[in-house]
């Protein structure tokens, strides 16, 4: 409160009107703190109601800004509140800059026609300065408590977009350490296996003389990733479990994203290469070229 104060003072120096002055105090209240604008209307000066137009449209938008900034930032973390036992480290910032992101976002690609025209900061610089006008007074907390409650449910919405998504790259995490710890405590069982994977998602695993790796149920076709549940886990299942020496990942078609092949490289490390140019990928790149 007091930051805000202070920059309304250094914002409303240099503005024309060489007799009066613009004092801030900072009172606190049982309900809170209480920031207090007092204006000496000295001889010569303009209009009073022409300083105070100015004034409340100066502090109509720093008040704003600041809510959007210090009080969003007050109010997402009083959100993470509950769920502070599940934060470790620098999580809880992480969480607090998430979940800022999030409600930047929600505002830009809101379907909500009030909200994607003016957007909340907008939204708030005409209901403020309404507000200020009628009754030369806002409680910040009652406005974003009773006249913003769409805001406040959108700071509660990116507040759990920002832990649920902590919490998958948590379990991300911990499901390629336990592939890992399984993988290290095994010798190699062959020396080479080979993932072809292809622009619809299909992929073949087969050994360096091209016999298949996959077990007899998966043999008769090969397999896509996103065409059954499973089918991903399949893939890298069999690959630690057969602990190759060296994992070499071929891109038909010029397909290089995937979420499997995202873990195999974190689970296989160095272990895993990729193709720099066989006879079967020059030839699917030739037949593409046709």
């Amino acid at each position: 409160m007091r930051n805000l104060g202070q920059q309304l003072q250094r914002e409303m120096a240099p503005l024309p009107g060489e007799h009066w002055h613009l004092a801030v105090q900072i009172k606190a209240t049982s309900l809170g703190q209480q920031l207090i604008c007092l204006l000496d209307d000295g001889e010569g000066c303009e209009p009073a109601e022409e300083i105070v137009m100015i004034l409340r449209q100066f502090l109509t938008r720093l008040l704003v800004d600041w809510i959007m900034t210090e009080w969003q930032r007050l109010l997402i973390v009083e959100e993470l509140a509950q769920y502070r036992g599940f934060f470790e480290g620098d999580e809880e910032d992480e969480a607090v800059a998430r979940a800022c992101q999030a409600l930047e976002q929600g505002e830009k690609t809101s379907k909500n026609y009030l909200f994607y025209r003016m957007g909340y900061r907008q939204q708030m610089i005409e209901m403020i300065g309404a507000i200020l006008q009628e009754q030369h007074q806002v409680d910040v907390d009652g406005f974003l408590r009773f006249r913003m409650q769409e805001y406040r449910m959108a700071i509660t919405d990116a507040v759990l977009m920002a832990v649920d998504d902590l919490a998958m790259e948590k379990e991300y995490r911990d499901f390629v350490g336990l592939l890992q710890f399984f993988l290290e405590g095994q010798d190699y069982r062959i020396p080479q296996a080979h993932v072809y994977l292809d622009g619809t998602g299909h992929f073949e695993l087969l050994d360096r003389q091209g016999a298949s790796l996959l077990g007899e149920e998966w043999t008769a076709t090969s397999m896509r990733i996103d065409e059954h549940v499973g089918n991903e886990d399949v893939l890298i299942s069999t690959l630690v479990t057969l602990a190759p020496q060296e994992v070499i990942v071929h891109f038909i078609d010029g397909y290089r994203t995937n979420e499997a092949i995202t873990t195999l490289q974190a689970v296989f490390g160095e272990r895993l290469h990729y193709c720099t140019g066989c006879d079967r990928c020059r030839a699917s790149v030739q037949q593409g070229e046709r």
